[in-house]
């Protein structure tokens, strides 16, 4: 493996007395689009806060490229990670939709430096990229959940980030828009080399869009490595409580999961 651009030793996350990540190691080399998946109450959301330094961890270390995470400052993390969360962009204000992708820009611009033509630039680029110009002049507040969420994609693209992490970025989707912003990510990893780490729910995607999975359950790793490797009845039995047939997907690539009962 690469020198890893993030690195998790041994961090552990408990709320009143229960361990939401237990003693949780992962390492990620750049360039990899990692897919973090298991059941409700895994770990996920709370592993991706960790990541992105807006939960502490009760013990270990998180190391983003060749220094400890709490060695960085708040604006340098946000001008290497971006983060899209469950919520999408919401605001109680009635910033446009443009505005809101362009505050992704604030990290590279010095404290007292307004907006470039360089900044709007980069935020069109991610606007367009997201199919989210349409609504560019719309308040945010008036989205629907679907929409802000790939308003919020934007803003994090127009961070230029190396590293985009993800909090079920389908979830309030509609298919096509599912795939759209999949595909996109999936082209950001190959054309850009970013480093992705995105939580999933949907297992079939996932297996399609992600080449490397780590499986989760009560905060702690289950399985790592290929969807193949990952995905088998026999785990799917252990963390989702199912029977379940796994078989290539030889049109569209990835796994297809075809879920028969609940076990028992």
């Amino acid at each position: 493996m690469d020198h890893p651009i993030l690195k998790v030793s041994s961090v552990s996350r408990h709320v009143q007395g229960r361990a939401i990540l237990d003693n949780f190691d992962l390492t990620i080399a750049p360039g990899e689009c990692i897919g973090l998946v298991g059941p409700n109450g895994a770990g996920k959301t709370t592993l991706l806060r960790v990541l992105a330094n807006l939960l502490a961890g009760t013990g270990g270390t998180v190391q983003l490229a060749d220094r400890l995470l709490d060695q960085w400052s708040r604006r340098d993390i946000a001008s290497q990670m971006a983060v899209v969360p469950q919520s999408g962009a919401n605001s109680d204000f009635r910033f446009s939709c443009a505005e809101v992708v362009r505050m992704g820009r604030y990290p590279h611009r010095g404290r007292w430096q307004s907006e470039s033509a360089r900044d709007r630039e980069i935020a069109d680029e991610a606007m367009e990229d997201t199919r989210t110009t349409a609504f560019a002049m719309r308040p945010i507040t008036e989205l629907s959940g679907g929409e802000r969420q790939r308003v919020a994609l934007a803003r994090a693209l127009a961070q230029t980030p190396r590293i985009l992490l993800l909090d079920e970025p389908t979830a309030s989707l509609d298919l096509s828009h599912q795939l759209q912003v999949l595909q996109l990510v999936r082209n950001l990893v190959r054309t850009k080399g970013m480093t992705v780490v995105v939580a999933l729910h949907d297992l079939g995607l996932a297996s399609r869009f992600c080449s490397r999975l780590v499986l989760m359950r009560q905060g702690r790793v289950v399985a790592d490595g290929s969807p193949v490797e990952v995905l088998t009845p026999e785990r799917l039995a252990e963390v989702y409580q199912v029977t379940a047939l796994v078989e290539p997907d030889h049109e569209l690539g990835g796994l297809l999961i075809r879920v028969l009962d609940a076990c028992p």
